[in-house]
């Protein structure tokens, strides 16, 4: 695992663009069994081969390798990743996670992150507590670290490749949607209901938010709900690799079938609304970027689009 810093400038001399890499980071899942001697005598009791995927929660990095989810901060003086917690949790090959940020009408953050694994299942975990996003965890010691999820439901039946997460407030807390794609081939749109805790008072004055800040409130004190699944049962040919929300209500998804799909999502589910044929084979990734956001995709090769909707 590498993590680098690139800057991005204009040239005026040449009138192009330049670009420098910086490393920042690095970490390898062996590198302590590499150094050790005899290896070859002992069984290894962490058989790691890869990491699956990658997402960030502030400035921490959520990895999961495998069978574990686990927890990462950067350290560019050391130069290094360092390990603030890890997760046997699905038991299963994890194959994808996605951060969401949530805040009430008082200004209380709330940190929810997504993961999947190989059993069709998406598990939905609370990073709310400070003293975890500051870096100061002790996996042995410190109760910051959720145990568990706060709420797991089934999505497919088999593994989901792919999670694509956004929300939309309403009177009582919001509505959290998450669209999935998985080796079935299939698309799945899951609404997640969260009810805030209620606010507290003070003899009919409504508690600062510094106050709510100070005493972190979870949000496994908050209600969560499955509250619908609409499902596209062939919406590709081929497992569906990655998903992407392109603009607010438009979702583009992309899989080894070389076909990139665009859905409108609605009431009832999602809805195809046009598809384009990619010359990129074994298509892995997709990711919306830039003002217009176009998609582009990647596989044996990188291909971009510029939508017009």
């Amino acid at each position: 695992m590498q993590c680098y810093r690139l800057l991005i400038g204009w040239d005026e001399k040449r009138q192009e663009p330049y670009c420098q890499v910086i490393q920042v980071a690095s970490h390898r899942l062996d590198e302590q069994w590499e150094k050790r001697r005899n290896r070859h005598k002992t069984v290894k009791a962490d058989p790691e081969t890869r990491q699956a995927s990658l997402t960030h929660l502030l400035i921490l990095f959520f990895i999961i390798c495998r069978f574990f989810a686990r927890l990462f901060s950067i350290s560019e003086v050391k130069g290094q990743f360092d390990l603030l917690w890890e997760s046997f949790y699905h038991q299963r090959c994890v194959l994808s996670v996605a951060p969401c940020c949530l805040a009430d009408a008082i200004g209380n953050r709330y940190r929810l992150l997504l993961s999947a694994a190989t059993d069709g299942r998406i598990a939905l975990w609370d990073f709310t507590p400070t003293s975890l996003l500051a870096g100061n965890l002790n996996s042995k010691s410190n109760t910051s670290a959720p145990p568990g999820p706060c709420l797991t439901f089934p999505a497919h039946q088999s593994g989901v490749n792919s999670l694509a997460v956004w929300q939309e407030r309403t009177e009582d807390g919001c509505l959290v949607t998450v669209a999935s794609g998985g080796d079935d081939g299939q698309l799945t749109l899951s609404v997640v209901q969260v009810r805030y805790p209620e606010v507290q008072t003070d003899g009919g004055r409504v508690l600062s938010q510094e106050h709510h800040r100070n005493h972190q409130l979870l949000l496994s004190q908050a209600d969560l709900t499955l509250l619908s699944q609409s499902r596209v049962s062939l919406a590709h040919s081929a497992p569906v690799t990655a998903l992407s929300l392109l603009y607010p209500g438009f979702l583009v998804s992309t899989s080894p079938d070389q076909r990139v799909h665009l859905w409108r999502v609605c009431s009832t589910g999602l809805r195809p609304t046009g598809a384009l044929y990619s010359h990129v084979a074994d298509a892995a990734g997709l990711a919306a970027w830039g003002g217009e956001r176009g998609p582009g995709e990647g596989g044996e090769g990188t291909k971009s689009w510029a939508p017009i909707l």
